[in-house]
């Protein structure tokens, strides 16, 4: 068996890849212990007992564990990173604290990696009448004592915003990029 001891070089690695190898058995000899049983390695009564006690020991966590570990991904408001499903969903004011809609999904560029907008969801009951509106994600500002991101626009600014149809999917190219940007005031 090979153990590995703190951080090893990838130099280190590789020796311990090769001398794993090493140690399986050959394609052969494998096929060889299938077809013919007495070549497999025998094992004694010792190496087949579990301790009782042992897997006593062994608890799994609950569904509700997992939910609650999940559910903590992105909470320290101590730190830049946060997992982008606690984005989706967190509540979007205006600058006087009032509500205006929530992150309904994030639009993120292929090769950087970056998140170039915010899909804003709007009105709606019970997910009826929503509109869909994207912002550049440098127009929000995130306010932890809020627990949301703060859009600095009137009424009729989103009102007017460009937002997106059900029946029609925008081009999500360059042209269209400036056009959002540039009527949010932010350089594309």
């Amino acid at each position: 068996m090979i153990r590995k001891f703190g951080n090893q070089s990838p130099f280190q690695e590789s020796i311990n890849c090769s001398m794993a190898q090493e140690m399986l058995p050959s394609p052969v000899a494998t096929a060889s212990a299938v077809t013919n049983p007495e070549h497999l390695p025998s094992l004694s009564e010792e190496d087949n007992v579990v301790d009782n006690a042992e897997m006593n020991d062994i608890v799994s966590p609950t569904a509700q564990d997992l939910r609650d570990a999940r559910n903590e991904v992105g909470r320290d408001e101590e730190h830049n990173l946060i997992a982008s499903n606690k984005v989706e969903g967190t509540a979007v004011y205006r600058p006087d604290g009032e509500k205006i809609g929530r992150i309904h999904h994030l639009m993120v560029g292929k090769t950087t990696g970056q998140v170039e907008y915010a899909i804003m969801s709007f009105g709606g009951f019970l997910g009826m009448g929503k509109e869909l509106r994207p912002v550049p994600w440098e127009a929000l500002d995130y306010d932890p004592e809020m627990g949301g991101y703060i859009v600095s626009a009137e009424e009729d600014t989103l009102r007017n915003s460009p937002y997106l149809r059900e029946d029609i999917e925008p081009t999500w190219d360059r042209a269209y990029g400036m056009h959002v940007f540039g009527y949010w005031g932010v350089p594309y």
